[in-house]
């Protein structure tokens, strides 16, 4: 098993060992896993939550859901010329799409009022992060969305996804009714995360300038 492929396990071990705690039903349990949650305008609101809320989920379809795009789409993208397998690099992009996404959703709630009181959870920000960057990296690639009949071109299903949440965002869905309550500001963010990190070769510009100014930073310190 490679470095990337024990990272994905780890991770997806990770959030079903959450879930499972979850269920317990004990008073304690219980307040710890709220604690988890990004409710961004509760007077209790805390910067870790930006990134402990992607480790909680609603049900176990929520948490099946996001799993399946992580083994679906991960492995693949780890591989891809923008990670070379490396798992601290997909691990270290994964946990950044998550934070960025609840940031984006931080914002839409302090700025439009939008889920304000809201617990937010579940690492469906970090997932299309995953998802944006292998649609930009696989652009020959189809994916099948079920129930629709049709295959989408991988580039074509980030742009559907895109429009969905920018509609979602502008309260379309709600002013049609429809039974519709995503996160559409940190689904947003994470899909801007991924398209961003290829568009701008963040694996040269962000990553291996930010490993070496972290190596340089722990020899100054005498950690290497």
């Amino acid at each position: 098993m490679s470095g990337a492929s024990q990272v994905i396990t780890g991770l997806t071990l990770t959030n079903v060992a959450v879930w499972g705690v979850s269920r317990i039903p004990a008073p304690a349990t219980q307040q710890w896993w709220l604690s988890l949650a990004h409710t961004p305008g509760y007077p209790w609101f805390k910067n870790r939550q930006l990134f402990t809320h992607m480790f909680g989920h609603l049900g176990v379809f929520h948490l099946g859901l996001n799993m399946m795009g992580l083994l679906n789409f991960g492995p693949s993208l780890a591989q891809s010329r923008l990670f070379n397998g490396s798992g601290s690099h997909f691990l270290a992009f994964y946990l950044s799409a998550g934070i960025v996404s609840s940031l984006g959703a931080h914002f839409s709630a302090l700025v439009f009022r939008s889920h304000r009181f809201t617990p937010g959870m579940g690492a469906s920000g970090a997932i299309l992060g995953v998802f944006s960057a292998w649609a930009m990296t696989h652009e020959n690639a189809y994916v099948r969305v079920f129930p629709f009949p049709k295959v989408f071109a991988a580039r074509e299903m980030l742009e559907w996804e895109a429009a969905f949440e920018v509609l979602g965002l502008l309260g379309l869905w709600k002013a049609l009714r429809l039974p519709i309550n995503f996160g559409h500001a940190s689904h947003l963010g994470g899909l801007g995360v991924g398209v961003a990190y290829v568009t701008y070769g963040g694996n040269v510009q962000i990553w291996t300038s930010s490993r070496r100014a972290a190596f340089r930073s722990m020899k100054a310190l005498s950690i290497l």
